[in-house]
């Protein structure tokens, strides 16, 4: 299925009503820099698509821009895959400050952002940062998205995974992922096509790669020259980590939109929406998962996972 197809299908799902559906929004959180949602690019039927904490400082300084080429990418994904009335009128994107003056990710903040956003029905919250130690306090505050903590249906958490394709060390809250009560979070690492693969990697094709029995831990999404916004009505490009777990944030949340307004569907919970991640993604190739230690990573593709959302032999529940 091309890309196109993919957007097509996931169109005429959303397009489909039944009364007994949850009209509420789905509602992405970002906790970051702040986001600058002014932008033109978050224009929504005379709203701005993002609303709540802005970024401190200029739009030069390096942890002013941050939130925003996060959120930019969220935006796209969604563009690409819904109508532009279903963006305006179902999707929400909430802003969490968690950095303070000077840039630096404050722990107290996460946890404040992290109990808020739930409080406020939040069904995905991207948190792209990461760090080297592990907290109980910042465990304790993803645990809220846990279904049935604070939610019956919970929220999916995407997080970043620095260091797991090039073996230089896992961090959290990456590492939550692999553990048994943390089925609602999704560790993504980005790759490069020109760095990491020695081969061009096709990330339409759906050939599968054999795990030789290792279980699906990780998601790879494109983590190079994304091409994103910037505040002040500008746009760059961006590589890293920090910018593949947005990209599978958009998919995820149009995934869940999509999904929620089939007939009779009733709520999907976050752990179930990463098992359907997982569902939609293919395994890696073999120079791919050698990188990590031949642990099972899935790479995630927005064609492959329309694919698989619009598959008949899936369970919807």
């Amino acid at each position: 299925m091309t890309g196109v197809a993919a957007a097509s299908a996931v169109r005429a799902k959303t397009a489909t009503t039944d009364p007994e559906c949850d009209p509420a929004p789905v509602v992405i959180a970002i906790l970051d820099s702040g986001v600058d949602s002014t932008h033109q690019d978050f224009a929504a039927g005379g709203r701005s698509l993002v609303t709540g904490d802005k970024p401190i400082g200029a739009g030069s300084e390096s942890h002013c821009w941050h939130g925003t080429a996060v959120a930019g990418i969220v935006a796209r994904q969604l563009h690409s895959l819904l109508d532009d009335t279903d963006v305006e009128s179902s999707v929400l994107i909430r802003s969490y400050r968690i950095t303070n003056e000077s840039g630096a990710v404050d722990e107290s903040r996460i946890v404040a952002a992290m109990k808020t956003a739930m409080a406020q029905g939040t069904r995905v919250i991207n948190l792209s940062t990461s760090w080297s130690h592990q907290s109980t306090e910042l465990r304790e505050a993803l645990l809220l998205a846990k279904p049935g903590r604070v939610t019956a249906a919970g929220a999916l958490v995407v997080v970043t995974s620095p260091g797991y394709l090039t073996r230089t060390g896992a961090q959290y809250p990456g590492v939550y992922a692999d553990e048994d009560d943390c089925d609602f979070v999704v560790a993504v690492a980005g790759f490069s096509m020109q760095r990491l693969l020695p081969q061009p990697f096709d990330m339409t094709d759906d050939r599968e790669h054999p795990d030789n029995g290792a279980a699906p831990k990780i998601l790879a999404a494109p983590g190079k020259d994304l091409h994103t916004t910037l505040p002040g009505n500008r746009y760059g490009k961006v590589r890293g980590d920090s910018f593949a777990a947005p990209f599978v944030t958009g998919l995820a949340a149009a995934a869940l939109l999509a999904i929620t307004r089939q007939p009779g569907y009733r709520h999907s919970t976050a752990s179930e929406l990463r098992t359907l991640l997982f569902e939609g993604s293919r395994s890696a190739p073999a120079h791919l998962r050698n990188l990590a230690g031949g642990a099972g990573i899935h790479c995630v593709a927005n064609a492959r996972f329309i694919e698989r959302l619009n598959s008949p032999g899936v369970e919807r529940r």
